[in-house]
C-alpha cells in the first residue's frame, strides 16, 4: 500500500513526477520538502514566461527619437505586478508575485537599447481559474507589444484539511509532541502532477524552504529526526 519514489528533473520541468503521476495515479501523495515540519496542503501554480519587449534605436543623447526596451521591460513589470491575479491574496500562501529570474538589454554606451529579453516567474494561486490568470497577463503582454514564449504552466492545488493522509499526518505529529501546523508551499513541488490526476497531495520536510538554494542551506539534525520518525510512523499507519 506504500511506495517510495525518487523522481529525476524535479528542478527543470518535472518530468519524471509527471511520467509517475501518469502511470500510477495513487490516492495520495507526500512529497517531501522543506516546510519547516509544517503541513503542506496549497501549492501556488506557476507560469515560466521567456519574453522580448522591442523598441527603437537611437542615438542616446537624442532619447526622443528612440524607444527605450529597458524602461518598457520596467513598465511591463510594474503592470503586471498591479493585475488582480498578483494582488490576490492566499490565507495560506500570501500574494501572487512577478519574479524576474535574469534581465538582458542594451549593447553598448550611447544608444537607446531597442530590444530587452526577460525571464519571468509568476505565481498563481489556488481559487484564481485558468481562464482569468493566463487571460489578464496575456492581456498585458499584448499591450505592451511583447513577444513570449510560455516555458512552463503548472496550477497550483488545495487538499482539504479534513483529507485522510492530512488528518492521518497531524496524528502523528500531536503523538509525538509536536505542533500540528498547515501551511501553503508558495514554489512547485512533485506533488502537483499527482494533484492534477486526483491525489490528496500533501507537502511536508524538515528545513527552511527561504535557506534552500542558498549558500546557508542547512537542516538541523533534530528537525531531520522529527521528520524521519513522523514518515516512519506515517508507513506504519498505512500499512497497519
Amino acid at each position: 500500500p506504500v511506495s517510495i519514489a525518487l523522481t529525476v528533473d524535479e528542478e527543470n520541468m518535472g518530468r519524471g513526477a509527471e511520467a509517475l503521476a501518469r502511470a500510477c495515479r495513487p490516492e495520495a501523495v507526500l512529497a517531501i520538502e522543506p516546510t519547516d515540519l509544517s503541513i503542506g496542503i496549497a501549492e501556488a501554480g506557476t507560469m515560466e514566461l521567456a519574453l522580448e519587449i522591442r523598441g527603437r534605436s537611437a542615438h542616446g543623447s537624442v532619447v526622443e527619437r528612440g524607444r527605450n526596451a529597458i524602461q518598457g521591460a520596467m513598465e511591463l513589470l510594474r503592470e503586471l505586478e498591479s493585475l488582480p491575479s498578483i494582488r490576490a491574496q492566499h490565507p495560506l500562501i500570501g500574494r501572487g508575485a512577478v519574479t524576474p529570474l535574469f534581465i538582458r538589454g542594451g549593447e553598448r554606451a550611447l544608444v537607446i537599447p531597442d530590444r530587452c529579453e526577460l525571464h519571468l516567474d509568476i505565481r498563481w494561486l489556488p481559487g484564481i481559474p485558468r481562464e482569468t490568470f493566463v487571460g489578464e497577463i496575456e492581456a498585458t503582454l499584448t499591450r505592451h507589444a511583447a513577444v513570449w514564449q510560455v516555458i512552463d504552466l503548472s496550477a497550483p492545488f488545495e487538499t482539504p484539511a479534513e483529507a485522510p493522509l492530512v488528518q492521518t499526518l497531524a496524528t502523528i505529529l500531536t503523538e509525538a509532541g509536536l505542533p500540528v501546523r498547515l501551511s501553503g508551499m508558495p514554489s512547485w513541488t512533485d506533488a502537483e502532477p499527482f494533484a492534477r490526476y486526483g491525489a490528496q497531495a500533501v507537502v511536508f520536510g524538515p528545513g527552511t524552504l527561504a535557506l534552500a538554494h542558498t549558500p546557508e542551506e542547512h537542516i538541523s539534525i533534530s528537525e531531520l529526526l522529527h521528520a524521519t520518525r513522523a514518515l516512519i510512523a506515517l508507513i506504519q499507519k498505512v500499512v497497519a
